[in-house]
Formats: structure tokens, sequence, C-alpha cells
């Protein structure tokens, strides 16, 4: 019996978050035009086989706080890719990009966390696009992390992974990160004792 490992990405608009999509799934399944303007329309599911027993399920969904202006709408938005990863997803994924960390993105996590409750953030990891910066200015992650303030502080210290990704990197470099990133998902997946998300926690 083949297991799925069900994941949803979340991230603003030209955070490189389906091209990312596409480097993890390893071929073109979401739109991506590499410009600002939201691309992804709606929820998209893509699947990528791990291993003769495992297989990825990759939700991408519409860049977030686009269009949506009440509560209610955005909840809509939030709970929707929800339905693609029945019974429920066992990793989110939140996409931000190296260098364009803004008050937006430090609220957005609370926004989840009020929608899907404060365990939320057991199933969180962190993609920062953009390591291409860090690789110019001499940075590892970390070091980026500590410089840039205590509010990518807090927002790191809630999740149970973060990982830098150069999107448009050498093939052999992004293979590489994409595996990294796939260790971690799957290590999270362990460490939650391969239980998903549900709303009854």
């Amino acid at each position: 019996m083949v297991e799925d490992i069900r994941v949803v990405m979340f991230g603003k608009t030209g955070v490189g978050k389906s091209l990312l999509g596409n480097n993890i799934l390893d071929h073109a399944k979401f739109p991506n035009l590499g410009c600002t303007q939201s691309v992804t329309i709606d929820n998209n599911r893509g699947e990528r086989v791990m291993s003769k027993y495992r297989k990825l399920v990759l939700v991408d969904t519409p860049g977030l706080h686009q269009r949506r202006t009440t509560f209610e709408s955005s909840c809509y938005f939030c709970m929707e890719p929800i339905k693609l990863t029945k019974p429920g997803p066992h990793i989110f994924m939140f996409v931000l990009s190296i260098g364009r960390f803004t008050q937006e993105e430090c609220e957005t996590i609370e926004f989840l966390k009020n929608i899907f409750g404060s365990h939320v953030t057991d199933f969180l990891i962190i993609v920062f696009t953009g390591k291409d910066t860090l690789d110019y200015d001499k940075m590892d992650l970390e070091m980026y992390i500590n410089t840039a303030g205590d509010e990518l502080k807090s927002l790191v210290s809630q999740c149970q992974g973060r990982i830098a990704i150069n999107n448009r990197a050498a093939r052999e470099e992004v293979t590489k990160s994409v595996d990294s990133l796939l260790q971690m998902i799957t290590g999270v997946h362990s460490k939650n004792k391969k239980k998903h998300y549900t709303d009854k926690m």
C-alpha cells in the first residue's frame, strides 16, 4: 500500500511558490510566469512518487491576501485546499522570499492560527526562496534570520523546520535542495507519528 504525505503551500504572490512546487514535483505542474501578479487562480494539486511505498501530494494555493477583503472570504480561501488533501494535510508549507519579509507575513501566521488553531504550527515548515541573495552576501540562513529582526525570529521559532532554496539555480543544486526539503518533510511527518492535521485536535 502506498502512503501519502499531503502538503499545502501558502505564500504571498511573487515569492516563487509555484516554481518551488514545480521543483518539488520535478515537473511543470503549476503555472509560473515569473511575475508579481498572481498566476495560481484556484487550488491546484500535483503528485510525486518518492519511493515504492510513499507518494507526495502537493497543493498550490493562490497568493495570500489576493482579492480577499473579508475575514470570511479569507477563511474560505484557507479551508478550500484542505478538501484536496482529505482526510487532512500532514504539512503546511509557508513560502517566504529572502529580503521581502514584512509585517504582513508575520500576521499571516497568526491569521492561520486563528483559522486552524494554534496547533497548526506543529505541522509548519518555512521555505525561504532567493537563496542566491544569501550566497551573494556570504550569509547562511541562520545568519539571515538572526539579523532580520525579532518578528522573523519569532515566526521561525514556531515552525518545525526551515530551509533556503534558490529556485533558479543549476539543476544539480535545485535537486540537492529539494532532497533536503523532502527529508525535512518526512522528518516532521515521522515526528508527528504520521498524523495529519485536523481541526478536532
